[in-house]
């Protein structure tokens, strides 16, 4: 665990620099460190990532995924050029909230004050063409199911300017098997999924510690967000896409507590259907 943390600090030392650095015409270099750095997290904490489906290509994207843990941040910006929607906390975290501010994260207070502005600051960043990563759940779980989503910040489908060009791609996320291949499930989900009331510095040195995960993403079909008028129903549909691709990954993985009742959703109606106004 102590080589692994000597491995993560020198990383830090040396790419955090060289992406400040990077401005100009070398600013087309940071993407690549991105991916590289991330690459490194994984490696250190023995995450394996195994992608079923691919990111949308075509427009700008707005990609909303459960939220299981801090280590979803490596996993999910080693596969997309995109920068994460997170909440105004994190901004203040030591080195997180500095890394953050550095790679473009759009920092929002998630409550109702304020909604306006944030989906404005989200619309922003999209009109120019940014793709972003949303955890509409506004906080990370046990990976078992799937929490209700906010749709507040769906209502960037409102704005005609944004939604001419933007796709809404669902993508799931499951740390399915440790590396000898044993399920992640009941309390064994605690080892990489974080949330309630752990600590992240405790957390993380014990994940350092270890042999290592599956962490299975699923991307799936996109919606054309000027299809859809109702950003609840928007909402449900995308949630509902989550669910289903976490489901087909504990199934695979022979999760047996996966998907608990009240956490699931009813089955989705259409993703042809836009129709609908609130």
């Amino acid at each position: 665990m102590v080589g692994r943390l000597i491995v993560l600090i020198a990383a830090l030392l040396v790419l955090v620099p060289l992406y400040v650095l990077s401005v100009g015409p070398a600013r087309r270099l940071r993407l690549a460190q991105q991916f590289f750095f991330c690459k490194v997290m994984l490696w250190l904490t023995g995450l394996s990532v195994r992608v079923h489906g691919r990111p949308c290509a075509e427009g700008t994207v707005l990609y909303a995924s459960n939220h299981v843990s801090y280590l979803d941040i490596p996993v999910l910006a080693s596969l997309l050029d995109a920068s994460f929607i997170s909440k105004a906390e994190v901004k203040a975290w030591p080195l997180i909230g500095f890394i953050g501010r550095l790679t473009g994260t759009v920092f929002i207070r998630r409550h109702a004050v304020g909604a306006k502005r944030q989906r404005d600051e989200i619309a922003d960043r999209l009109a120019r063409g940014d793709n972003l990563i949303l955890f509409p759940e506004g906080t990370s779980t046990d990976g078992a199911g799937v929490a209700p989503f906010r749709s507040s910040l769906f209502g960037v489908i409102d704005q005609a300017e944004v939604s001419a060009t933007l796709r809404i791609q669902p993508l799931s996320v499951a740390y399915t098997r440790c590396a000898d291949g044993t399920p992640l499930e009941g309390t064994a989900r605690s080892l990489y999924a974080w949330f309630g009331d752990a600590s992240l510095l405790p957390h993380f040195k014990r994940v350092l510690g270890m042999r290592g995960a599956e962490v299975v993403v699923r991307f799936h079909e996109p919606l054309q967000a000027a299809a859809y008028t109702d950003r609840k129903y928007v909402t449900r549909v995308v949630r509902e896409a989550v669910i289903a691709g976490l489901a087909a990954a504990q199934a695979e993985a022979g999760v047996s507590d996966g998907l608990r009742s009240g956490i699931e959703f009813s089955a989705a109606r259409p993703l042809a259907s836009g129709a609908e106004r609130r």
